[in-house]
């Protein structure tokens, strides 16, 4: 039994939201916003009996705030995107400055709820257990009971629901999940010490496995270019996962301007035809010829494709669902087309887990300015809301050339901007999140592929 490490769960809308640890910090965010943490913890991995603990406090500065602390779920969203799903959560909101919290129960839509509970002091830490017993009523019960006392035995409010269908495992757990429903009312709180209290798995290193939270559909790169032949791999490198249609992914990345942590083939991307006169130094393992003049614009993305059963192989398996490519242009390309390079046998892995590996594209400010990454992914039906999250650093400062998320509409013929940040400083790593949930036809082909890009235009300010 340990609390749950935060930092290995993926944030959506981190503007207003800060993790830790042990902790998720929500301040003052928009109740209508696309906002949540989560981790995939594979399919079917929360079924018959369990028992959590966490802790929360709401602050007073909540105005008409709604928001879910603990949600299990099979699907990645808000409550108003999973409105048609099952999910089992609990919910708190402010009542004339009084904290309220209900037990919720959602069976393929209809809700089913006990509370709230009444008069609960808003701007105070209270210790929560969750429970579902499937021996108590046909398909189980669920409750929640409130503690004033990190000992729990002093207990305020006891809540419970009996469940309704089937008994249902879920696959992903949320310590935060915006409503994503009523905007201009805004939530500040924080849950914290998640324990699930499961006897935590025996030890394995990422080379034998790529499950949990990797994903196959995710796309990163780093910050340095012309990597020398020595560049080392880790052995999750190997990797070759595969995937189902889905949402979106929860890997994370980070890259480090001053190592070459990648693959060997980019030297010929800093010839000696590179202008000199755009300082771009920070990409400090370029050749000679090319220190000055080189921008590699770094870029993670996970489209809306899940691996809920990866494997891992030594050889070379490339997954039909997926066309990854890259490349650097003197134009920004507007059609739907591969980039120039399509990934290779090796690049695939090295995105395919967060593993410090990671694939890159340099861009020259006066020849070829614009270092663009195309991914293409194939779902199994043109129903799925397509959610992007995307980790990022970028050798050129954001706040100095901005770094854009896009979508290709199908039927327009147009990129269509998800997400954009224009005021990172220079390798600082930052999130873009897409969610793309209306108009879905525009955005699938006939054969249920999507196309995303990240790119970014290498010039001084």
């Amino acid at each position: 039994m340990a609390i749950e490490n935060f930092s290995e769960y993926t944030v959506v809308n981190p503007g207003e939201i800060t993790i830790t640890s042990t902790k998720v910090d929500i301040a003052n965010i928009d109740v209508g916003d696309v906002g949540y943490v989560y981790k995939d913890k594979t399919a079917g991995h929360f079924d018959g009996d369990f028992e959590f603990l966490f802790e929360q406090y709401q602050n007073s500065a909540t105005t008409n705030g709604l928001a879910g602390f603990f949600v299990l779920a099979n699907s990645v969203g808000t409550r108003f995107q999973l409105l048609a799903e099952s999910t089992l959560s609990v919910w708190f909101y402010d009542e004339a400055g009084d904290l309220r919290v209900m037990l919720y129960e959602v069976d393929s839509g209809t809700p089913y709820n006990d509370g709230p509970t009444t008069a609960d002091s808003i701007d105070t830490l209270y210790y929560y257990e969750f429970e579902r017993d499937e021996t108590v009523g046909t398909y189980g019960t669920i409750y929640l009971r409130q503690y004033t006392d990190s000992g729990r035995t002093n207990l305020l409010n006891s809540l419970s629901v009996t469940l309704h269908s089937s008994k249902k495992d879920f696959r992903y757990i949320y310590p935060f999940q915006n409503d994503g429903q009523w905007p201009s009312n805004f939530y500040t709180a924080y849950v914290q010490n998640l324990d699930l209290q499961e006897t935590p798995p025996s030890s394995s290193s990422s080379s034998s496995s790529c499950s949990s939270s990797s994903n196959s559909s995710s796309f990163s790169s780093s910050s340095s270019c012309s990597c020398s032949s020595s560049s080392s791999f880790s052995s999750s490198s190997s990797c070759s996962c595969s995937s189902s249609s889905s949402f979106s992914s929860s890997s994370s990345c980070s890259c480090s301007s001053s190592s070459c942590s990648s693959s060997s083939s980019f030297s010929s991307s800093c010839s000696s035809s590179c202008s000199s006169s755009s300082s771009f130094s920070s990409c400090s393992s370029c050749s000679s010829s090319c220190s000055s003049s080189s921008s590699c614009s770094s870029s993670y993305s996970s489209s809306s494709s899940f691996s809920s059963s990866s494997s891992c192989s030594s050889s070379c398996s490339l997954d039909s669902t997926k066309s990854y490519s890259k490349g650097k242009y003197l134009n920004l390309p507007t059609d739907g087309a591969d980039a120039t390079n399509p990934f290779t046998c090796i690049e695939y892995p090295d995105v395919a887990t967060d593993n410090n590996i990671y694939v890159q594209q340099c861009a020259r400010n006066t020849l070829d300015p614009y270092g663009v990454f195309v991914w293409k992914d194939k779902h199994t039906n043109d129903e799925d809301i397509i959610i992007s999250i995307c980790k990022l650093k970028a050798s050129i400062a954001p706040s100095s050339s901005t770094i854009y998320l896009q979508i290709f509409n199908r039927t327009s013929g147009n990129w269509e901007t998800l997400d954009s940040d224009e005021v990172t400083a220079a390798n600082t790593e930052f999130t873009l999140n897409g969610v793309q949930s209306i108009n879905l036809g525009n955005y699938y082909d006939v054969n249920f592929w999507v196309i995303h890009r990240i790119y970014q235009k290498a010039e001084l300010p």
